[in-house]
């Protein structure tokens, strides 16, 4: 787990500010407009119909992040049978974090 952490996933990753995750929730954003249009659009408009009627100001962070960032962060222990979660990890080793962008995108993809 600590060669994960350290070794694989994108420095800063879970540090105190969280920035790695960070770059990966505003890249996961952009894949899910290029893959999943219609359902981007949705979250977007969702998050629209949330904004303050008096100053326009949108509920932040983005709906996208408020579903998926726990996902990142528990690399998806929190939300698959533990079966699938040694899967996930097993490419995540291999492959590197670009995994978990692709598992999140599948899960988004069955729950369209």
């Amino acid at each position: 787990m600590i060669y994960l952490i350290e070794g694989v996933l994108p420095e800063s990753y879970f540090a105190n500010n969280l920035r790695g995750l960070s770059v990966d929730m505003a890249v996961f954003r952009d894949l899910l407009r290029i893959r999943l249009p219609q359902l981007s659009r949705h979250l977007e408009n969702l998050q629209h119909d949330a904004a303050d009627g008096l100053t326009g100001a949108c509920y932040e962070p983005p709906l996208t992040n408020v579903f998926t960032m726990q996902w990142f962060l528990t690399l998806f222990s929190n939300c698959l049978p533990r079966e699938t979660v040694m899967r996930v990890w097993d490419l995540t080793f291999l492959q590197g974090d670009e995994v978990l962008l692709r598992t999140a995108l599948a899960i988004w993809d069955g729950l369209a």
